[in-house]
């Protein structure tokens, strides 16, 4: 069985003029958000992750927060363009192109791209939107990632800024 953990990038600094989009990082809040759930991972001594993270600003620094909380060196993250405001079916592409010698998968990106991703993947319906810093970790059937379908996974926690410790 396969575990990919679908995390949702931390809180960014705000739009404004001359910062684009993509370059927006986190902003105080956020980098304290992501170290929580950082820790909250690592309590839960999951398999080691891949971690694959959109190349927007925000998603790499949440992404290298996680990674650092988990005890991996920043150049575990890969970044990847394609996950950028991506769909569900761009995001599911992405996800098949994961080796299968790799046992769990986290990838950081955006809404609503993400969270449509969770709704598609899970065979129970689950139709609440990831908060920034919120992750879903789901159980895939199967042993290839290639193999990957809609509602193959079962959600197995969901991790928010307002879980209880």
């Amino acid at each position: 069985m396969l575990r990919l953990t679908l995390v949702r990038h931390a809180r960014a600094h705000p739009a404004r003029p001359g910062l684009n989009d993509f370059d927006r990082p986190l902003d105080e809040v956020g980098l304290d958000e992501a170290s929580v759930l950082a820790s909250r991972l690592a309590r839960r001594q999951l398999p080691e992750p891949m971690i694959v993270a959109s190349k927007a600003a925000r998603c790499l620094g949440t992404a290298r927060i996680l990674a650092e909380g988990l005890s991996l060196p920043h150049s575990a993250v890969v970044g990847a363009t394609e996950a950028y405001l991506a769909s569900p079916g761009t995001l599911l592409e992405l996800l098949r192109c994961t080796p299968d010698d790799c046992p769990h998968l986290l990838l950081c990106g955006h809404n609503p791209g993400l969270s449509q991703l969770v709704a598609l993947m899970a065979a129970t319906p689950h139709r609440r939107e990831l908060p920034t810093a919120g992750a879903a970790s789901l159980l895939v059937d199967g042993e290839r990632w290639s193999e990957m379908n809609p509602e193959s996974a079962r959600l197995d926690f969901l991790e928010t800024p307002q879980s209880a410790d």
